[in-house]
């Protein structure tokens, strides 16, 4: 947890990334791409759609294989999904509610996310998140300080369903280099000092999104520079979540 005062930054995106397969080192793709824009910098924080962070981690789950059960057969009744895919919800989830077509889960990791974080790309193919974000994360900056010599903090960004409204906003995943929470102070006229406690990571995921945005922008990767902070490299979202993280059913 970090006490930082509110400055200026700036966010740009960087559309210049490839069509990411399994096994793809990220760190290379995003260095790569950033030297037609004069490369990156120390204290950069690069927000990374947490899309390609599962697909370069092969995340890919065939829904041939999976048997809907009676409550994944209902789900899908409630909710209009395919039965095997919330078969797959139902697996990767310790809880879940909806609320008419809403499908809220609280995921294996602990993230309360829309359909547990569970991305349709076809009636046979589905893409889960990553095992472990922060982990994700951190092979992403350690890779960029070693391939280019700068020292970035990184934040993996998701979409964020809500229950109550329609659409989406951001919410981060995994981090390393900056720390989740940010205290900011204010003094009132009485003299008294107020202090406010801030998801630090979940604003830089939204705002990072208004880039990003959803899909078919082919922008998966936005920088964030000027940020004044503190580079943690014990940083984490996982310390900050309310649900203990839980193994995961579901085998790729």
């Amino acid at each position: 947890m970090t006490m930082e005062s509110v400055d200026n930054y700036q966010l740009f995106g960087i559309s210049d990334i490839p069509d990411i397969e399994p096994g793809t080192d990220l760190a290379e793709v995003i260095v790569s791409a950033f030297e037609k824009y004069g490369g990156l910098k120390n204290q950069d924080v690069i927000v990374v759609a947490s899309k390609i962070v599962s697909k370069a981690e092969n995340m890919y789950c065939s829904t041939s294989g999976v048997s809907a059960s009676s409550e994944a057969i209902e789900l899908a009744r409630i909710t209009g999904k395919p039965e095997k895919v919330c078969q797959i919800v139902i697996d990767e989830s310790q809880s879940y509610r909806t609320n008419g077509k809403a499908l809220i889960a609280v995921q294996k990791q602990g993230f309360e996310l829309s359909s547990a974080g569970v991305d349709r790309l076809s009636d046979e193919l589905v893409i889960l998140l990553p095992r472990d974000p922060d982990k994700s994360a951190e092979r992403i900056s350690l890779g960029i300080l070693e391939q280019a010599g700068v020292q970035v903090a990184v934040v993996i960004s998701d979409s964020h369903g809500r229950a109550d409204r329609a659409g989406a906003g951001a919410v981060a995943l995994g981090i390393y280099g900056i720390s989740p929470l940010r205290i900011t102070s204010t003094t009132q006229a009485n003299g008294k000092v107020k202090y406010a406690e801030e998801t630090l990571c979940d604003l830089l995921a939204a705002g990072a999104s208004v880039i990003l945005g959803q899909r078919g922008r082919g922008i998966p990767v936005v920088c964030v520079r000027g940020l004044s902070f503190q580079f943690d490299p014990t940083a984490s979202v996982k310390s900050i979540l309310h649900y203990a993280p839980k193994d995961s059913n579901v085998s790729q």
